[in-house]
């Protein structure tokens, strides 16, 4: 039998550019609550352009802080049921448009590389569209790998791909209706 781990803070990064986007990212908060992955902090909802495979529609993204007393691999397990559930379907396309998109960012003081996940998220210092809503809620977290701060690596990144990154709503996306 295991252990019950102890209640932890998490950072995930939520995304979607198909079908009712906004819909998409509630419908996901709500799939999290459901799954023991309780939301704490929302960032502004911001619009931003496509990574890696850039032919598709403009994504909206968010970041949120949770906490849960589930480990990364029963967290990602739970992540990938909701986007499945949610119609997401795999693909061979490597960034390939999505109904909805849920990353595991980073959970503070913790690594963990194997072959279904690695936190932090392997992309995370390189991708503006998720250190500009994950700095705006918490710009303190430090890289454990890289050892800077979540706030330092957003100002790393080039000006003109922050500056692509468009706020487009307040924290209060998520309630409106």
């Amino acid at each position: 039998m295991s252990e019950k781990q102890s209640s932890q803070e998490i950072y995930l990064g939520l995304g979607s550019n198909l079908g009712n986007r906004l819909d998409n990212l509630r419908t996901a908060v709500k799939c999290l609550e459901i799954h023991h992955i309780h939301t704490k902090l929302f960032s502004s909802l911001y619009e931003t352009p496509p990574w890696g495979y850039v032919e598709q529609p403009q994504f909206l993204n968010a970041a949120i802080s949770a906490t849960t007393d589930l480990s990364a691999h029963e967290i990602l397990t739970k992540v990938k049921a909701i986007e499945s559930q949610m119609g997401r379907t795999e693909n061979n396309k490597r960034w390939q448009e999505r109904l909805i998109d849920i990353d595991i960012l980073l959970m503070p003081g913790q690594i963990i590389n194997s072959t279904e996940l690695q936190v932090p998220h392997s992309y995370l210092h390189e991708r503006s569209f998720v250190l500009v809503p994950l700095a705006e809620i918490s710009p303190d977290p430090i890289h454990p790998q890289i050892g800077l701060r979540i706030e330092s690596l957003r100002d790393l990144r080039p000006l003109t791909e922050r500056q692509s990154i468009i706020k487009i709503s307040d924290r209060e996306w998520f309630t409106e209706n």
